[in-house]
């Protein structure tokens, strides 16, 4: 069986050159997004005997995923239960985002003072639950990796004064931003299956989620409120090798990719 997989996203733009040269020599399109490619392809004839796609959380709220026709598709996959259930396609399967292990090298992390937002700046990602706890916890670092998407929350930041929130911009070795971090948080409240928590716990970094929609079971453990959040961070109980195996068990991509190709047979 010859796969073809589109990772690139939201920039599907060279459709016509794959539906013209490439896709027709492919025994099955694997999609990893449920963009604006991937409406064009449930419009047209199949060029290929299947096609799948993933549909995040990005596409669940963009507009643009009603406009699939997902019966052109013969298997939707969803990294998130409740987006799953709330979609309703008979179609539709859990399948968990997946990471090459061998990228993100184990280090044994301990409690420490620096906490990780791997995020860019923008509304989506709960900066203002992020400052409340940095204001809770002056005597912590909380250090934000991405582009400044939106920015009206980073004058929000400017604004505020926070002595303790540093915004470095967009990472290009995020190995070495996990190894000198000793915390990996998220504060959204919307996700579907979030790979900075996957690839910060993979390197070692004790997760410090917080419960966004149809999060269920993904990580060990996520807190509510900012008293929870603070709680977590302060604990003396940190077990690195545990979040690494934890990873290991539930999103290695050795174990999920071949059960994809399983299923597409």
């Amino acid at each position: 069986m010859k796969l073809y997989f589109e990772s690139k996203g939201h920039e599907f733009t060279h459709r016509n050159k794959l539906i013209s040269k490439e896709l027709q020599d492919y025994d099955v399109l694997i999609s990893g997004w449920a963009d604006e490619g991937v409406k064009w392809l449930s419009r047209h004839e199949k060029v290929c005997r299947k096609y799948a796609c993933w549909v995040r959380s990005y596409e669940y709220w963009h507009t643009n995923a009603e406009k699939i026709d997902y019966s052109k598709f013969d298997k939707v996959y969803f990294v998130n239960k409740w987006i799953m259930d709330n979609m309703g396609l008979p179609q539709g399967k859990m399948m968990p985002n997946a990471i090459n292990l061998d990228e993100f090298k184990f280090k044994e992390k301990n409690p420490g003072k620096d906490v990780l937002l791997l995020a860019d700046v923008n509304f989506k990602k709960g900066i203002p639950l992020l400052m409340q706890l940095a204001k809770k916890m002056p005597d912590y670092h909380f250090h934000i990796f991405g582009n400044v998407t939106d920015k009206r929350l980073f004058e929000y930041i400017r604004y505020s004064e926070p002595s303790n929130v540093y915004v470095r911009g967009y990472a290009s070795d995020v190995q070495y931003v996990f190894d000198s971090m000793n915390y990996i948080l998220l504060t959204s409240p919307v996700e579907g299956n979030p790979n900075c928590i996957i690839e910060g716990m993979a390197s070692g970094l004790k997760p410090v989620v917080h419960r966004f929609v149809g999060s269920n079971e993904q990580f060990p453990f996520y807190w509510d409120t900012i008293d929870e959040a603070e709680a977590l961070i302060r604990e003396d109980k940190y077990e690195s090798l545990n979040y690494r195996k934890w990873i290991e068990d539930k999103y290695d991509m050795w174990k999920i990719y071949p059960e994809l190709e399983k299923d597409l047979l």
